[in-house]
């Protein structure tokens, strides 16, 4: 009875540990991603957490989809400089669902493992772009859309929805 019942307690420890360890890294993310949007995100749910970033040089993809309540985020992020309102530019555009003309056919560069767009479709909302990798004097925007490597962050939020999608990419 005496061994049952150790082995119900730590298993009981285990379970409880590790929902604490997920509430605890869920505060370290949306702590971390207020940082780099410069914007409080507190109240707000992880409702998405996927990272790919494990290869050679740390390269890979993370989405993270963070629901909101309210309109508290939309409110912080009005007329902040570094995020603009809908519609897209070309950039992020081309980024998130790709981009065709008569000359060209660019696939999306953020898709799940069958090449599909992750970010769903949004008429109304925000979105900031972060290139990680623009020199100062260089410009920055389009000009990842020429490289050979990738390090930026696209964040977009949802008015509709109220989630925001915030998305790392390197290469």
């Amino acid at each position: 009875m005496r061994k049952y019942l150790c082995c119900y307690l730590l298993i009981l420890g285990v379970l409880l540990g590790c929902s604490g360890c997920t509430v605890g890294n869920d505060h370290r993310i949306i702590q971390e991603i207020s940082n780099r949007l410069d914007t409080d995100i507190a109240n707000g749910k992880i409702v998405i957490n996927e990272d790919s970033h494990s290869g050679f040089l740390n390269d890979g993809t993370s989405i993270i989809a963070i629901q909101f309540s309210d309109d508290s985020f939309q409110n912080a992020v009005k007329g902040k400089r570094n995020w603009k309102s809908f519609p897209l530019d070309k950039t992020v555009q081309t980024l998130l669902y790709g981009y065709e003309s008569d000359e060209l056919i660019c696939e999306p560069y953020i898709t799940d493992e069958n090449n599909n767009a992750i970010i769903p479709e949004i008429t109304n909302g925000y979105y900031f772009l972060y290139d990680r990798q623009a020199k100062n004097g260089r410009a920055a925007g389009a000009d990842i859309l020429r490289r050979d490597s990738l390090n930026f962050t696209v964040a977009v939020y949802d008015s509709d929805s109220r989630i925001l999608y915030y998305c790392e990419m390197d290469t």
